[in-house]
């Protein structure tokens, strides 16, 4: 228990309460979506989409743009910072378009993969909900057994003082025996 519970193994654990009352108190309702591991699932399904959708976009065309601007000297002598000599401006700028034709099912292949990789994350989040809600009950039903048992040997422990109880008078009126 308090390997599991991350507690330091030398402190004692100490319960506060009664038993009545824990066992009077109703379960809560657990939520799947509120467990960590459910949790890191979803996002790795939400990454696991994005790239998807990155690897699909392989096939889109992709428009880019550049832009340089510069001067040079051309000039035999070192006089750079002479500011009466002139410089010579150099502009370059364009579009470069490129538009996939054939990448011999390569992109077709990762795209197949990243779409098993949803499918594969999607269902280890409906196994992994169904183990949990499957804990969950299992869980409520030990509980609830546990609660029939201590209510069962409280009645016991009842039924056996009023045995005691009605031994004793017959012992002292004399009409049972001590070994009764």
């Amino acid at each position: 228990l308090k390997f599991q519970m991350g507690y330091p193994m030398e402190q004692n654990i100490s319960v506060t309460g009664d038993v009545a009352g824990m066992a009077s108190s109703e379960t809560g309702a657990v939520s799947v979506e509120s467990n960590i591991d459910y949790k890191i699932l979803n996002t790795q399904l939400s990454l696991n989409e994005l790239s998807y959708k990155n690897t699909k976009a392989n096939y889109l065309p992709t428009l880019a743009a550049f832009f340089n601007f510069q001067k040079q000297a051309l000039r035999n002598d070192f006089d750079f910072f002479d500011g009466s000599k002139e410089w010579y401006p150099t502009t370059l700028w364009g579009l470069s378009l490129n538009i996939p034709i054939f990448s011999s099912g390569q992109r077709s292949s990762q795209v197949k993969q990243a779409s098993l990789e949803v499918e594969k994350t999607e269902q280890s989040i409906v196994q992994f909900s169904e183990g949990l809600k499957m804990q969950i009950l299992q869980a409520t039903t030990n509980y609830e057994l546990a609660k029939n048992k201590l209510e069962l040997q409280v009645k016991s422990t009842g039924f056996a003082q009023m045995v005691l109880k009605d031994t004793q008078i017959l012992y002292k009126e004399g009409t049972a025996t001590s070994i009764e």
